[in-house]
């Protein structure tokens, strides 16, 4: 739901890794992506983050999505220790 009450419909995929320990039984998220249309437009907004240990990965959660005039604001928090510290 965005600022001013409308709601957007996004899609969102996950590409999976490998298992994040030895003894862990769920798949670690590799890849992640967002598809966002932009509100009274055709464009649409890509949002990607990989989930390797950074400097090579971005390590990303998306928290929120608005828009205002068209332009995108995205906020965004540190997926675990490592990436918070790059």
């Amino acid at each position: 739901m965005l600022h001013d009450g409308r709601k957007l419909i996004v899609e969102r995929s996950q590409t999976y890794g490998g298992y994040a320990e030895p003894t862990s039984t769920d798949r670690s998220v590799a890849k992640e992506e967002w598809v966002i249309p932009v509100p009274g437009s055709s464009r649409k907004v890509i949002w990607s983050s990989n989930f390797n240990r950074p400097p090579e990965g971005d390590s990303l959660i998306l928290l929120q999505v608005d828009f205002l005039d068209g332009i995108p604001y995205i906020a965004t928090s540190p997926a675990g220790c490592l990436s918070y510290n790059h």
